[in-house]
């Protein structure tokens, strides 16, 4: 296998900004945690350990020969999330996932018997459980020395977290695929991807087929509700200090195709921070949390917020909790996400898919 130089990254559509005012010098955050960077690094992190961001937009998947045509053999080169290179002598079968939503992905794909190592917190599907486990999903967690030991022809990592171990892992002479789509689009591309690399097209075609047609049913029943029907909807990606998710994240997506309305429809920062007067100034009529931020999330304490009794999601008890793994890893089980969303918002056309949240699973990618 061989690496070309790492490149810096030219497509940061969604860089991760501190933007502390919405349009109108609308105030988003006043208080302590407005200025610095690393408050908002430090919670990010947190966020992310529940997959919910990545630095930048995954570029379109390349796969070129000597030639520079495409090809559908080996060697292949692949771009990935990272703007990186890749060549393949061979389609890999030892991989390590240091990211749970690439496990996801994985086993998603009907691939995870590719898989020889994961990390603690891959705790999806089932099987993933019983995978050698590296450590953690940090540079502080990771066990290289494991990692060596499993003798892997492909580690699967994530942009945001691994940049500091790719370079250790290429020294060490083991291919790394960059993975981090902040889109179902992205996340589609990344499928084909990894089912191109693994020697197995056909399964991402299956795959992603199913998961757009789930979503199409979702976008057409939703088409047929009018709009003073629709919700406004506040998505809690944090509690202390309060931050939501705007329209370029992952989440805010999804949010999208609910046919609701983001109260942060206007805001370019993916995760910014939220006044609580800005919350019940533009008064959401649902609010979904995560199962779990740094501990469970508990339904009446987002109630308790300043001023939050008067909202109506909170005067129509409309306010819910989502299973943290599907909806903050940036994987497959999005759209479990969003058809449990659509559920909730609109039970009468949704009633099929109504779903309910699972427990807490603890901390996760």
């Amino acid at each position: 296998m061989k690496n070309h130089p790492h490149q810096s990254k030219t497509n940061k559509r969604r860089r991760v900004r501190c933007a502390d005012r919405l349009p109108g010098n609308v105030e988003l955050h006043s208080g302590p945690h407005s200025g610095p960077y690393i408050v908002k690094y430090l919670l990010l992190l947190c966020v992310f350990l529940s997959g919910c961001i990545a630095e930048s937009n995954l570029p379109d998947v390349q796969v070129v020969s000597d030639g520079g045509e495409q090809t559908v053999g080996f060697p292949l080169t692949l771009t990935d999330a990272h703007d990186r290179k890749v060549t393949f002598s061979t389609s890999p079968t030892r991989v390590i996932s240091v990211a749970p939503k690439n496990t996801e992905l994985v086993y998603a794909l009907g691939l995870g018997g590719r898989l020889v190592g994961t990390t603690t917190f891959c705790n999806y599907p089932a099987a993933a459980l019983d995978l050698p486990k590296i450590g953690g999903v940090t540079s502080q967690t990771i066990d290289q020395e494991k990692i060596v030991a499993l003798n892997p022809d492909l580690i699967l990592c994530s942009n945001l977290m691994h940049e500091s171990l790719m370079f250790t892992w290429e020294e060490l002479q083991i291919p790394v695929l960059v993975l981090g789509a902040e889109s179902l689009e992205e996340m589609y591309r990344e499928m084909e991807m990894v089912a191109r690399l693994l020697n197995d097209r056909e399964a991402a075609t299956k795959v992603i087929s199913s998961l757009q047609t789930r979503v199409n049913i979702v976008t057409d029943r939703v088409a047929n509700i009018p709009a003073d029907q629709r919700p406004k909807l506040f998505y809690q990606v944090w509690d202390e200090p309060l931050m939501g998710a705007g329209p370029s994240s992952f989440i805010g997506e999804i949010l999208d195709l609910t046919g609701g309305t983001n109260i942060l429809h206007d805001v370019e920062d993916p995760y910014p921070y939220v006044a609580h007067e800005i919350v019940v100034a533009r008064n959401p009529d649902v609010i979904f949390a995560p199962t779990t931020h740094s501990q469970e999330v508990v339904l009446e304490k987002i109630a308790q917020q300043p001023g939050w009794e008067g909202i109506t999601a909170s005067r129509k008890k409309q306010l819910y909790l989502l299973d943290g793994d599907q909806v903050s890893r940036r994987g497959p089980r999005m759209v479990d996400a969003l058809e449990t969303m659509v559920g909730l918002m609109y039970p009468q056309q949704f009633a099929p898919n109504r779903k309910e949240v699972s427990p807490p699973k603890g901390e996760t990618e």
